[in-house]
C-alpha cells in the first residue's frame, strides 16, 4: 500500500541519515586523532582524578618516557619543587572556576632536571556539566630560556671575562652607596688601568690577548672580598668597588693586593706575560663629603685620578684630590705638543674600508687619525686622544678631523668614486651648542657633497648624556644629508629603546663581542641573539674588528652580512686605499665569475 511505501522511504531516510552522520563523525575522529598525534606540542589528557590516559608522540618527546610509563600516572611525577604550594593552589582555583589556565610550569623529566614549559589546562565537562578530564597542552620553551640568559648575560656582564660589565657596575654601585649612607659606611671607587697590555696584543695577537685578560680577572678577584665588585668596563680597564670601609686606611691593603695581582706573571701558549697597573682611588664618605655624588661621578673622579697615578709613572696608585685633580695632571707640554703638532701638519688620516662579505660590495670607509710624532713615532689614537677627551683641543681636533676627510672624499669623486666615509666624533665636540652650524659652514664649502657622503660615528654614553640634545641635533645634521653610526654597540648600556627612535644609518657591534664569538658556544650563542635583536631596529649592522676569515663566516650564517676589520683590509693612506680598491675589485669579479 502507499502507506507501507511511505514507512519504507522514511526508515530509508533515516538509515541514510544516520550512515551520513556516522560517517561525519568518524571523519571528524580521524582528523581529530590526526592532529592530537602530529601535533608539535605536547599533549596528555588525563581523566577526572588526574591520572594520565592518553599522550602524544611530542609529548613523550619532551618528557623522555614512554606511553606505558605514563598511562595511569599521575602528572605530580614531573613536580620540579620550583613552584611553592600557593602557585599550584591558584592553578586549580583558577581551573575548577574558569574551566581554563596558562601559565609556565618548570617540570622535572625523566630525561632533563628543571625543564621550562608554557601550559595551557582546559577542564572539559559532559553535558550534564560533570567534569570528565583535563586536557594539557605543553610548549618546550628550553631554548627560549636559554637565548633569554644568553641575552640577560650580554646585557649585564663582560662577554670575554664573565665579570659585570659597565651597566651592571652602576647598579651595584648606586645600591652600595644606598646601604653605606644607612648603614654609616664609606666605600672606596678603584679605576684600574692595565700599563703595557697594548704590546701583548701588538706582539701576540688579540687571541692571546683575550686570555691574558681573563686570567688577569681571575687574580684580581682572588684578591677582593665576596662583598665587594669587580667589574670590566672595556678594553683593559676594570673598577673595583670595596664596601663598607671605615677609614681611608682601610682601603690600604686591598690597593697593594690589586697592585701585587697586577704585577704577577702569567703563562699562556709557552709565553710568560707580565704587565703592571695604574690605579686611581675615590674614597667618599657620603654624607661627610662635600656633596652627595652618584655612580658616574665616582667613577669619572677615579678615572681622574687614574690618569695621574700613569702619569705620574705608572705600577702605583693615587686618591682623588676633590681640589687638585679637577683637571687631570697632564702636562701643559703634552697639550702643547698636540697643539703644535696639528699646526705643523703631524696629524694625518689612514682609511678602513668596510665591506659585504657576501657580495663584496664596497660600502664605505672609517678614517682613522695617527700622530706623526717628531720624537715618539707613529701614535696611534688610542694613544693621545684619551688625553685630551675632556679638553677644547678634542673640538680642535674633531673639526680638523671632518675637514681633512670632506677633501679627501672630494678628491675621490673628481677621479670618479663616491664613497661614505665616516668619523669618530668626542663627545665633548658633539655637545657643543654651535655643532650644527660649523657643520652647515664647512659642508657648504664643498658643493660637490653627496647626501650620505659624511657618518659621523657616537658612542651610547654621549647619546644618554643628554639625550633630548642628542635627538634634536641628528634630526638637524641628517636634513644636512648627515648620517650617523653607533659605535662600539654593546660595551655601554645597549637599550633598544633609545635606538627604535634615533634614526642610525648604521650600528657598529663592538670587537669584544667578535674577539670571542668563536670560543665557546655561551659567547656564539650571545652574538647571535644580539644580531637578531638589532635586525628588528631597522639599521644596518656592521661588526667590527674582524681579524680572521672563519670569523666572517660564523657572521655570515648568523645573518650578518657587513664587517670591517684586517682580515679584509688593515687602514690605509689614501694612495695605499686606492690601490687596494683595484685589487678588491678584481678579486670580487673573479669569485663572481667575471
Amino acid at each position: 500500500t502507499s502507506k507501507h511505501f511511505k514507512d519504507l522511504i522514511d526508515e530509508s531516510v533515516v538509515l541514510v541519515a544516520n550512515a551520513i552522520n556516522k560517517s561525519h563523525i568518524d571523519t571528524q575522529m580521524q582528523l581529530s586523532a590526526s592532529l592530537f598525534s602530529h601535533a608539535r606540542e605536547g599533549i596528555y589528557v588525563t581523566d577526572e582524578t588526574g591520572s594520565i590516559v592518553d599522550c602524544n608522540e611530542a609529548f613523550l618527546k619532551i618528557s623522555g618516557y614512554s606511553r606505558t610509563e605514563l598511562i595511569g600516572k599521575n602528572p605530580r611525577i614531573f613536580k620540579s619543587g620550583v613552584h611553592d604550594k600557593a602557585y599550584y593552589e591558584q592553578m586549580w582555583r583558577s581551573l575548577l572556576e574558569k574551566g581554563f589556565w596558562s601559565g609556565e610550569i618548570w617540570n622535572k623529566y625523566k630525561n632533563r632536571d628543571n625543564s621550562p614549559g608554557l601550559h595551557s589546562i582546559t577542564a572539559i565537562r559532559n553535558q550534564h556539566n560533570e567534569l570528565e578530564r583535563f586536557l594539557v597542552q605543553v610548549t618546550d620553551i628550553s631554548e627560549l630560556k636559554q637565548q633569554q640568559l644568553a641575552l640577560e648575560q650580554f646585557a649585564y656582564n663582560d662577554v670575554l671575562t664573565g665579570l659585570p660589565n659597565r651597566l651592571l657596575l652602576i647598579d651595584r654601585l648606586n645600591q652600595s652607596l644606598l646601604k653605606n649612607q644607612r648603614d654609616g659606611h664609606n666605600l672606596a671607587v678603584i679605576f684600574i688601568d692595565l700599563d703595557g697590555f697594548k704590546l701583548i696584543n701588538d706582539n701576540y695577537g688579540h687571541g692571546v690577548g683575550d686570555q691574558f685578560l681573563v686570567a688577569m680577572s681571575q687574580q684580581m678577584q682572588a684578591v677582593i672580598r665576596e662583598t665587594d665588585t669587580i667589574a670590566r668596563i672595556g678594553g683593559d680597564e676594570f673598577i673595583v668597588v670595596l664596601n663598607s670601609l671605615d677609614t681611608v686606611d682601610s682601603c690600604k691593603k686591598p690597593i697593594l693586593s690589586l697592585l701585587n695581582a697586577c704585577n704577577r706573571a702569567i703563562e699562556i701558549g709557552g709565553h710568560t706575560l707580565k704587565v703592571s697597573a695604574s690605579l686611581g682611588i675615590r674614597f667618599y664618605r657620603g654624607e661627610f663629603d662635600n656633596e652627595l655624588l652618584d655612580a658616574e661621578t665616582l667613577i669619572h673622579q677615579a678615572d681622574q685620578a687614574m690618569y695621574v697615578a700613569k702619569k705620574s709613572g705608572k705600577n702605583r696608585y693615587h686618591h682623588y684630590d676633590n681640589t687638585a685633580d679637577q683637571v687631570i695632571n697632564i702636562p701643559e707640554s703634552t697639550f702643547d705638543a698636540i697643539q703644535n703638532g696639528l699646526a705643523q701638519g703631524e696629524f694625518d688620516l689612514n682609511y678602513q674600508p668596510k665591506v659585504n662579505m657576501y657580495s663584496g660590495e664596497l660600502l664605505g670607509v672609517e678614517a682613522l687619525i695617527y700622530w706623526n710624532h717628531p720624537r715618539d713615532g707613529c701614535l696611534l689614537s688610542d694613544d693621545f686622544l684619551p688625553l685630551i677627551e675632556n679638553h677644547p683641543l678634542a673640538i680642535d681636533l674633531g673639526e680638523w678631523l671632518i675637514q681633512q676627510v670632506l677633501q679627501q672624499q672630494s678628491k675621490w669623486q673628481t677621479a670618479g668614486l663616491f664613497i661614505p666615509v665616516s668619523v669618530n666624533i668626542n663627545s665633548r665636540h658633539f655637545s657643543q651648542h654651535n655643532f650644527f652650524e660649523r657643520l652647515k659652514n664647512v659642508l657648504g664649502c664643498y658643493p660637490e657633497y653627496r647626501t650620505g657622503g659624511l657618518e659621523l660615528e657616537v658612542l651610547e654614553e654621549t647619546i644618554i648624556a643628554d639625550y633630548d640634545y642628542a635627538r634634536k641635533l641628528m634630526q638637524d645634521c641628517q636634513k644636512l644629508g648627515v648620517s650617523f653610526a653607533l659605535d662600539q654597540f654593546g660595551i655601554g648600556c645597549s637599550s633598544l629603546n633609545y635606538l627604535r627612535q634615533l634614526v642610525f644609518n648604521t650600528i657598529k657591534i663592538d670587537r669584544s663581542f667578535i674577539d670571542v664569538m668563536d670560543k665557546g658556544p655561551d659567547n656564539h650563542a650571545v652574538i647571535n641573539s644580539l644580531i637578531g635583536l638589532l635586525s628588528t631596529v631597522g639599521s644596518r649592522i656592521i661588526a667590527e674588528g674582524v681579524e680572521k676569515l672563519e670569523q666572517g663566516e660564523m657572521l655570515l650564517n648568523m645573518g650578518c652580512e657587513l664587517a670591517q676589520g684586517n682580515a679584509f683590509g688593515k687602514p690605509m693612506s689614501p694612495e695605499q686605499f686606492w690601490i687596494w680598491r683595484g685589487l678588491w675589485k678584481n678579486q670580487v669579479q673573479k669569485n663572481n665569475g667575471g
